[in-house]
């Protein structure tokens, strides 16, 4: 059987273990876990992340970053919808009604809050965390002052002030639920009277 190359071989580990810890907390996972998924031997797992721990870094990294673009498609679709409905707060409802978009986002926000408490505490993490994490909020941040630019989010905000925000309440609804998505949806409405212009 003829090996896969070596960009291959690692995408093919580097796989293996998402998958995994997508499922399973890193704890749990050994090596012969990933010979096992992957049919590969443990020294070709050690020759490309030298150590089980570099193969998880490696892992939650690229979890992460998918995690981003997973989510800045989702923002992009919504920054779109309400463009062409002109009203954040018709959006923002008909998202909160969907079952199924908002199983997705808490799925991509669990594993993203995992990923990011990890790397509170491990060295190897913080600085590639960090770099996807600036890049995620200032593409938000861009995609948010489309909606200010065309008075669709009121202008007492920057973009990138507004994707936090949303960021943090579309969190908040995720974890706490419909009681939240009303409170977000009576805030969206009167946030006009604290920062600016109507909304829609």
């Amino acid at each position: 059987m003829q090996q896969p190359d070596d960009s291959a071989t690692r995408e093919i580990l580097l796989e293996a273990a998402i998958s995994f810890l997508e499922e399973r907390d890193e704890a749990t996972l050994r090596i012969s876990d990933i010979c096992n998924r992957t049919n590969l031997s443990s020294s070709v797992i050690y020759s490309r992340f030298a150590s089980r721990q570099g193969l998880i870094d490696a892992a939650l990294v690229e979890i992460y970053r998918r995690v981003c673009r997973e989510s800045l498609a989702q923002s992009r679709a919504w920054v779109q919808r309400t463009k062409t409905e002109r009203s954040v707060v018709a959006v923002w409802k008909g998202v909160l009604s969907e079952e199924t978009q908002r199983a997705d986002a808490l799925r991509r926000r669990a594993l993203q809050m995992r990923v990011l408490a990890t790397s509170l505490t491990r060295n190897a993490l913080k600085g590639p965390i960090a770099v996807l994490r600036d890049d995620y909020f200032r593409e938000l941040g861009e995609l948010f002052d489309e909606l200010v630019d065309e008075a669709l989010l009121a202008a007492g905000l920057s973009g990138l002030q507004w994707a936090a925000l949303l960021s943090a309440l579309w969190m908040n609804d995720l974890v706490a639920g419909d009681t939240v998505s009303r409170d977000v949806v009576q805030w969206l409405e009167m946030a006009e009277l604290v920062i600016g212009p109507p909304l829609s």
